[in-house]
């Protein structure tokens, strides 16, 4: 292998991802979440995930630390870590999102750790559409931008057109969402379905296959499919509803027919991309509400086809991939050295 991996995660789903050989994982107590997207979990929790971390990272000794969305964890878990490595032990990089709100907020107790960092990588690109490039750049550097990482979407040609006259709603429950999204289907959809309006597609999250499937499978009208991409799933959809996670949003975006964003309200990041993204042709940003999307719903349907085909540059994860290896052989060169 040309790298050596160790994931060290809280994801409350480590057991239903698909790992490629190779990689080493490393499990912390999964954090919890009160209604307001705080943190309810007692300093114990957070003092443990602080020293797996520091374990862990002792352990595997990495040329390259990456920090993802949240500089330094919850709660500043990593700071310690990082602040206190040797000079010539790992490089750290961060890795902000597009529309995320500085992460001081997120730390009371702690320093944002940004000054840590010995740079930035970014997936969006500053040479596509400006409403998809906005990065944080309260660490005073200029991210190495890598371009997007999302599903391709499946040419209309191929994914097909449908003879049906009766509307299909593809519903986009998230990657990592829970069944957050179940009182727009029980309150909106469904009867729609049940009565032949319109039929319902749900692909379900990897945090809610099984669930949905119980919930949903074997309702007139709807189709609840446990795991494709979002660009395979709507395909021949003549509308869209989705959260508006990164990867989820970019993939429906490619297509052309109307979306209904309802981003968590709970999550920043979602409200930002959603209030940039309702201004492309064809696309509605709706509180966080069944009622608000039963008053979108009939225009939505009727509106038609978009003129909005973006042309994004999806081969983010080949150029992380290249940049990175090219990045920890010139960090241990120079160690070495």
């Amino acid at each position: 292998p040309s790298a050596e991996i160790l994931v060290v995660t809280g994801c409350h789903a480590l057991d239903r991802v698909d790992w490629p050989d190779g990689v080493d994982r490393c499990a912390l107590p999964p954090l919890d979440l009160d209604e307001a997207y705080g943190l309810s979990d007692s300093a114990p929790k957070m003092a443990k995930r602080a020293r797996l971390i520091g374990e862990a990272i002792d352990a595997f000794r990495p040329d390259l630390l990456l920090a993802d969305t949240l500089p330094f964890g919850m709660r500043g878990e990593l700071h310690d870590v990082v602040k206190r490595r040797e000079p010539s032990f790992m490089k750290v990089l961060g890795m902000p999102y597009p529309f995320v709100k500085s992460d001081r907020a997120s730390y009371p107790r702690r320093p944002s750790g940004a000054h840590l960092y010995d740079g930035l990588i970014a997936y969006t690109d500053p040479g596509t559409n400006p409403i998809l490039n906005t990065v944080p750049h309260t660490e005073r550097r200029k991210p190495a931008y890598m371009g997007y990482v999302a599903d391709r979407a499946v040419a209309e040609s191929e994914g097909g057109e449908r003879a049906s006259p009766i509307p299909r709603v593809v519903v986009l429950n998230g990657g990592g969402s829970r069944l957050t999204i179940l009182p727009f289907l029980d309150e909106v959809l469904l009867p729609l379905a049940a009565e032949g309006r319109i039929t319902v597609r749900v692909l379900a999250g990897i945090l809610s296959r099984g669930e949905m499937a119980a919930l949903y499978g074997g309702r007139q009208g709807v189709e609840v499919i446990p795991q494709m991409s979002a660009a395979e799933a709507v395909q021949g959809a003549d509308l869209v509803f989705s959260r508006c996670g990164y990867n989820t949003a970019l993939a429906v975006l490619q297509q052309r027919a109307p979306v209904v964003f309802a981003p968590e309200r709970k999550m920043d990041e979602q409200v930002q991309r959603a209030t940039a993204f309702s201004r492309l042709d064809r696309v509605w940003m709706i509180e966080e509400s069944p009622q608000a999307l039963a008053r979108v719903l009939p225009e939505a349907l009727a509106s038609g086809r978009a003129d909005r085909a973006l042309r994004l540059p999806l081969d983010g994860a080949a150029n992380s991939a290249s940049w990175l290896h090219s990045a920890a052989g010139n960090w241990v060169c120079g160690r070495a050295s």
